[in-house]
């Protein structure tokens, strides 16, 4: 049987039905409990399902900042509607989730709830697809996001503090475009951004520090352990040596100047270099895809550690700009440290490298199309 290295609660996406969602068929999927295998042409919709899933348990998809972009050509809404097992208690969570023209509509145990952030606090899923080349890429803003993730998902304060610093930023931004700035106003916003800002600050450091430990923990398992060199730094957005209070007041002329806050979380930025330079000007294209892999996978780690609860990992188009030796590392760390998988990929030959004591289910996609064709290759010869 398959043991992945960590225990605690499963939660699985058991079944999916869906109903005008992107250019897939409507359909009702039941899924294997550890490896979902999705092959298909380019085109074919194996994006698609990974997104469904995505979208059912955050309320937004990782291709489209717009969910109403999800409706099928011809609709006026999509319908997903999923069952979630958490399997030490046991107990099915039935969640439904529906995107037309007008709004949606997010039911959770026959319960109409406003959206979906509760649910997917503590049932986390975790992407890894194309545009995550971005987190090597991208400028801090995207790493942040990335962070912010693992540190929703860990500590339930942290959303409720996020606003608050989100709130007081925008406050005292406002007041710096003021021709004529008030003194006391300005100094209440700015104690109320010190406070927010350090507390949401405090969280990510703290999460960053299980990161950065599970990281050492694993790099060696993979060939990116061959460039000693390799460093990763948090920075929070200011001087660590200062409080964030004095480094406001000693900038305070150029916040004026250019009418925005300098420092703060906001700036906050995770610096991953390989000597002097930024990974993504030294390593090949493989290469990034497998540090990305490895930063997502210990995220999955870290939540697990931190909650008990086990992410589900989504891995679309899995083996592109990989040669041989990078797919199999990949494919270890995901099958290694993460128990449901949903991957993607053009190729059956993907399979090959599946050689471990998984369950296996694998899905045709095409034209929009999914079918269940077995749980292993030696049935798709039958």
């Amino acid at each position: 049987m398959f043991h992945p290295d960590s225990i605690g609660p499963l939660i699985m996406i058991t079944s999916l039905r869906l109903t005008s969602f992107r250019n897939l068929t409507d359909k009702e999927l039941v899924f294997g409990n550890q490896v979902n295998f999705i092959y298909g042409k380019n085109g074919s919709g194996k994006s698609s399902l990974l997104e469904a899933i995505y979208a059912l348990n955050y309320g937004k998809t990782f291709r489209s900042s717009r969910l109403k972009h999800a409706i099928k050509k011809h609709s006026s809404q999509f319908t997903l509607f999923g069952q979630v097992l958490v399997n030490d208690l046991p107990k099915v969570h039935h969640i439904g989730l529906t995107k037309s023209n007008s709004g949606d509509s997010v039911v959770i145990n026959n319960q109409k709830q406003a959206n979906l952030s509760l649910f997917s606090q503590t049932h986390p899923v975790q992407i890894i697809e194309p545009g995550s080349f971005y987190l090597l890429e991208g400028g801090p803003e995207v790493r942040r996001k990335f962070l912010d993730w693992g540190v929703f998902h860990v500590e339930h304060k942290f959303l409720a503090a996020w606003r608050r610093y989100k709130k007081s930023l925008k406050q005292r931004n406002a007041l710096l475009r003021r021709d004529k700035i008030d003194g006391q106003e300005m100094e209440i916003w700015t104690q109320h951004f010190c406070n927010s800002a350090t507390e949401v600050s405090g969280y990510r450091e703290r999460y960053y520090a299980l990161m950065e430990e599970q990281l050492n923990q694993m790099l060696p398992e993979t060939p990116l352990s061959e460039f000693n060199k390799f460093s990763v730094h948090y920075y929070p957005g200011w001087d660590k040596e200062k409080s964030l209070s004095s480094v406001l007041e000693e900038h305070f002329d150029r916040d004026k100047k250019y009418k925005y806050t300098h420092y703060g979380p906001q700036k906050a930025d995770i610096r991953l270099r390989i000597g002097v330079d930024n990974v993504n000007h030294v390593l090949s294209r493989g290469q990034q895809k497998l540090l990305i892999a490895l930063l997502k996978i210990i995220q999955t780690k870290v939540v697990h550690r931190v909650t008990s609860y086990q992410p589900t990992l989504l891995f679309d188009d899995i083996d592109s700009e990989l040669d041989e030796d990078y797919l199999q590392a990949v494919i270890n760390l995901a099958i290694r440290h993460n128990k449901q998988l949903f991957l993607t990929s053009t190729s059956l030959q993907v399979m090959n490298k599946l050689n471990c004591d998984a369950d296996i289910k694998m899905f045709h996609v095409e034209h929009g199309l999914v079918n269940a064709v077995g749980n292993n290759l030696e049935s798709m010869n039958d």
